[in-house]
């Protein structure tokens, strides 16, 4: 069962301070912005922003943002120097001059593009829904449409589903349905693969995050330090943090713990 982080701070800030490197995971969407009715008015706040920054410039530490929204998005979102993205749950990851996305995750391509336009097609009918393509995954935003239809929304995308010759996972998030390829490849692959790519594979790895396909990566980690954002509800993760203001919160107190340390110290 998972506990607040900040009744376990002394636990953590020791396993901080005894790691040679620390491989920071946040996710965006509920973490380091709040969830907005409006997607796209999602951005960093101005407190937020320097936090990560001192992070990822402090030498000590490999920051990621990683989330269901683009790589592309995400970079728009979250400018910040130094900073890696892992963009549609970690399906396509990109950093400071290079980028990634495995070879079976892009061959999903056409047949996403394929599932978003039948979705658009059965969905047209029901005002208020949002089909966005997002080139390796596809989420329905609902959150505009009246209750009494919300039915026929799930109804739709699962008859959609129902036909698709290409495997499909389906998760719930906020008010939206995500929708990715059935590959070996998620969250938790992904933190594997920066950290080998960062080459700091004996590094601490801290995941922050409160979308469904973070559980991917609290489930990897045995060993980190995972932690997830919104009520303690059942969950692979050790600790917990109420919301984007205990993330603030959190991001800052990590500012003070992972400051390179002197010699000799």
């Amino acid at each position: 069962m998972s506990v607040p982080l900040f009744d376990a701070v002394d636990e953590v800030a020791a396993r901080v301070r005894g790691a040679p490197h620390v491989l920071l995971f946040c996710d965006f969407d509920g973490a380091l912005a709040p969830v907005y009715d409006n997607p796209a008015a999602a951005t960093l706040s101005a407190e937020v922003r320097p936090l990560l920054a001192d992070l990822a410039a402090g030498g000590r530490m490999t920051v990621t943002v990683v989330s269901g929204r683009s790589a592309a998005d995400l970079r728009a979102r979250a400018d910040v120097p130094g900073l890696i993205v892992a963009g549609n749950h970690g399906l396509e990851i990109a950093g400071p001059g290079w980028e990634h996305i495995d070879a079976a995750v892009a061959k999903s391509a056409a047949s996403v593009c394929n599932l978003g336009a039948a979705i658009a097609r059965a969905t047209e009918n029901i005002p208020g829904v949002l089909v966005e393509d997002k080139g390796l995954s596809v989420s329905v935003h609902f959150r505009h449409v009246r209750p009494e239809q919300h039915e026929a929304v799930r109804a739709a995308i699962h008859s959609v589903l129902g036909g698709c010759s290409h495997p499909f996972v389906l998760t719930t998030g906020r008010m939206v349905y995500d929708i990715r390829p059935r590959v070996y490849w998620n969250k938790g692959e992904a933190v594997k693969w920066i950290a080998a790519h960062v080459h700091q594979p004996q590094a601490l790895v801290v995941f922050v995050g409160g979308d469904p396909t973070d559980e991917d990566a609290f489930a990897a980690l045995p060993d980190g330090v995972t932690i997830r954002v919104g009520p303690a509800v059942e969950t692979a993760a050790k600790y917990y943090l109420d919301g984007p203001d205990g993330v603030r919160k959190f991001l800052g107190w990590l500012r003070e713990h992972a400051r390179p340390r002197r010699p000799g110290a």
